[in-house]
């Protein structure tokens, strides 16, 4: 890819896990705007050019688009999460559903920032679930944004992989029950701290 277009870089470092790859690049980064594709997913050919129309033709400094979910095993596309409307909303309004998934989530990869919104941010490594700790608060500094009710991100579910061992021993489970309190929590101080493993005495 960089032999076809000057506008590819290639980022040689050691293995440090996904969100130390998200801070590399992060660092790496020159343009005007940010999105993330994680390893093994895709996103629609024309994704990028319908989320930017969204942005300049809103004003805003951030959109959301919805999802397919791609089982590993099989093949099968089914719709994830997705907004259900195009609209544009607060970013207190954003936050309330992330945590409730209603239509988004704290995935970095279903959306696109203005580069501004993710200064001084970066990913805490060796967390899973580690969008959860940074995407309301990139939110939060957007002011507003707007939703898209096109799914555009491919997320590609990978038998053996964290996300698809954790669904199998529940954990996810229990972290999806938890959001409500979760928001919650983050409205009191502003911060979120708690790791992974310590969300299900929230699920009593």
């Amino acid at each position: 890819f960089v032999q076809k277009d000057s506008r590819v870089r290639v980022i040689h470092k050691q293995n440090g896990g996904l969100s130390s790859a998200r801070n590399a690049g992060l660092d790496a980064a020159a343009g005007e705007y940010i999105s993330f594709i994680d390893s093994d997913d895709w996103i629609e050919p024309d994704a990028y050019e319908h989320l930017l129309e969204l942005m300049e033709r809103y004003q805003v400094k951030l959109v959301c688009g919805g999802n397919y979910d791609v089982d590993g095993g099989t093949g099968e596309r089914t719709l994830g999460v997705c907004p259900a409307k195009e609209e544009v909303v607060t970013a207190e309004e954003f936050v309330g559903r992330m945590f409730m998934w209603q239509g988004c989530d704290s995935s970095a990869c279903d959306k696109i920032y203005h580069r501004s919104l993710l200064d001084g941010f970066r990913y805490p490594e060796g967390r899973v679930c580690e969008d959860v700790a940074v995407t309301y608060k990139i939110v939060l500094g957007a002011q507003r944004a707007a939703f898209s009710d096109r799914p555009f991100y491919n997320y590609y579910h990978r038998p053996g992989s964290i996300t698809i061992s954790l669904l199998a021993d529940g954990k996810a489970a229990k972290y999806a029950n938890g959001d409500a309190v979760l928001s919650k929590e983050v409205g009191k101080d502003g911060n979120w701290n708690w790791k992974f493993e310590d969300l299900p005495k929230y699920n009593s």
